[in-house]
């Protein structure tokens, strides 16, 4: 089945309100539940108290083909299945003795169907002869939802990370696209073998950035929130103290202006950048993070908590509290403090 121009193997129709229309809840099969529930519950604005009531509705109806549930919070790709699932007035919630739940992360993969747009725009900045046949087989495969080949994350990548940066951003977008519905083995085959691909990913996007023009702006900020998909970027993210997640939010934030642009869109996909960094550090059996890391990153949470804009200063407090509550929640709750966030 097809959804948002993407097949999954299951599809859920989720009633959640009496006279309105089904929501749909894709799922793909052996994707972790926690994941789809979270991702459903994020894009829909529903309460996280029907998380497990979900949970419980995917596992019943995918059968053998959903897996035990996991610790880890990151998306993975969904899939579709058939049924209608209501949520009670009154869902059960998580028991006293069990942690609240790490918000979701904020993937940016909706709009695949758009990649020809996206290839046509790079045509015009930077001509026809960048896209070559190898690109244009895997725009193609992204608009069709036909599952990615290795060589098309390649390609993309290769395209992305070579064009000048005022002219990169089609490129930049289509590779966010391929991050978010490609296999996730894919991605890490050529993210996993060596730290050349994910630093020349990081130099392209810390460039986008410093364009600051909002197309590369908001392409770069939702490739960035897309990488948190991929587990060797991810871990690329975190090692050395984190030293290239650091220099990435700098890089937004100081080079690119993110936290208080003019746009709204911007600020939003920073923020959700902000979410992402915090829950993934804050995952259970997530290492533990140098006090510059977790202060660093609640001086982002300050600033976008005073923004104007309900969704960012939303995803600023969801950061902060998975740091209070996952992280070492003592010294997270002291680098708080400081910045002026003593009710997180």
């Amino acid at each position: 089945q097809r959804f948002n121009g993407v097949e999954y193997d299951f599809v859920f129709d989720v009633d959640v309100a009496d006279g309105a229309p089904p929501l749909k809840l894709p799922y793909n099969a052996g994707d972790d539940v926690y994941t789809a529930a979270d991702r459903f519950i994020a894009e829909h604005g529903l309460p996280m108290s029907y998380r497990e009531q979900i949970v419980d509705f995917i596992l019943q109806n995918a059968g053998a083909a959903a897996p035990p549930p996991q610790t880890t919070m990151m998306n993975a790709d969904p899939f579709t299945g058939g049924g209608a699932y209501v949520p009670s007035a009154a869902p059960a919630g998580l028991s006293a003795t069990q942690p609240q739940s790490l918000p979701p992360m904020l993937l940016y993969d909706a709009d695949a169907s758009k990649a020809p747009l996206m290839k046509k725009k790079l045509g015009e900045l930077a001509g026809g002869t960048a896209i070559s046949t190898v690109v244009d087989e895997a725009v193609q495969r992204i608009a069709d939802g036909t599952s990615l080949q290795a060589s098309d994350v390649e390609a993309l990548h290769a395209l992305a990370t070579s064009l000048p940066s005022q002219v990169a951003f089609p490129a930049v977008d289509l590779l966010r696209l391929a991050l978010a519905v490609a296999p996730t083995q894919v991605v890490d085959a050529l993210y996993g073998e060596s730290n050349g691909a994910a630093l020349s990913l990081l130099a392209c996007l810390s460039a986008q950035a410093a364009t600051r023009s909002l197309g590369s702006l908001v392409s770069s900020l939702k490739c960035a929130c897309n990488m948190h998909r991929s587990t060797s970027l991810k871990t690329h993210l975190q090692a050395d103290s984190d030293a290239a997640l650091m220099q990435l939010l700098s890089a937004f934030a100081d080079g690119g202006g993110a936290d208080s642009h003019e746009k709204v869109s911007v600020r939003q996909a920073f923020a959700a950048l902000v979410q992402n960094h915090a829950v993934a550090i804050s995952a259970p059996g997530a290492d533990v993070r140098p006090d510059e890391v977790l202060s660093q990153l609640f001086l982002h949470i300050a600033s976008l908590s005073r923004d104007a804009d309900g969704e960012v200063v939303s995803r600023a407090k969801r950061a902060g509290q998975a740091l209070v509550n996952y992280s070492q929640s003592t010294r997270a709750r002291s680098a708080a403090s400081l910045v002026g966030l003593d009710n997180l």
